[in-house]
């Protein structure tokens, strides 16, 4: 939130907590055996009122002609379940430069919809990437690293294990709990797709690399 939607971001009221609705990041919350959405959160807002609000982040990885609609659909079944207000954002990992959709509309006569919702496309953070290095916020490195990984596989490997070392040393360095660590693994996961293989092969380096940087890292901190 801080990072993708800050404008959002002030307005939530990080010191009351927040609740997930969602068991998991990859799993989603279930609004009917059809629909699932990918990131449901109940914050409450700074403005004074006791207000709580469902915040909604989807997390698209491929042009969809029907995404709108299907961010839409997402709404209206969320409020419908839960009866707060509801605010969707979308985030979307793919590479396509003319794929940005931020609203939903439908109209004919004089009936009209419309929702219209914040969309963050990380293609769009090119040209950045000094101002990505000097962020300390880890999902300004996961945004470098989809950057600097292209299309080709072997460039996609060497990014994402460099991107996990650098997570890892912050992760040892901060002393972040071991979910917080889990939860950014997990959205790597996501934006930074490699075959099966290479995953399980990547994996097994990595478990054994942050096993040895915490043994040399553990009397400095």
């Amino acid at each position: 939130m801080e990072f993708f939607f800050p404008e959002i971001y002030r307005e939530v009221d990080f010191s009351t907590g927040f609740r997930t609705l969602n068991p998991e990041l990859r799993g989603g919350k279930v609004v009917d055996s059809l629909k699932v959405a990918d990131l449901l959160f109940e914050v409450s807002l700074k403005n004074g009122e006791e207000r709580i609000i469902i915040v909604h982040v989807e997390v698209q990885g491929y042009p969809q002609k029907e995404f709108a609609k299907r961010m839409f659909t997402y709404y209206y079944r969320v409020l419908d379940s839960y009866e707060k207000d509801v605010v969707s954002l979308a985030v979307l990992t793919d590479r396509n430069p003319n794929f940005k959709p931020s609203k939903y509309e439908f109209r004919l006569d004089g009936f009209r919809v419309l929702m219209e919702f914040p969309v963050v496309k990380l293609l769009e953070y090119k040209g950045r990437e000094k101002e990505l290095e000097r962020s300390e916020n880890p999902f300004a490195l996961i945004t470098l690293a989809w950057l600097r990984s292209g299309l080709e596989v072997d460039r996609r490997l060497e990014e994402k294990e460099r991107l996990f070392k650098e997570i890892a040393k912050l992760w040892l360095r901060r002393g972040w709990n071991k979910e917080k660590l889990r939860k950014l693994v997990i959205f790597i996961d996501r934006v930074m797709r490699l075959p099966e293989e290479l995953e399980k092969k990547l994996k097994l380096k990595m478990r054994e690399e942050v096993s040895e940087m915490a043994r040399m890292l553990s009397p400095l901190f």
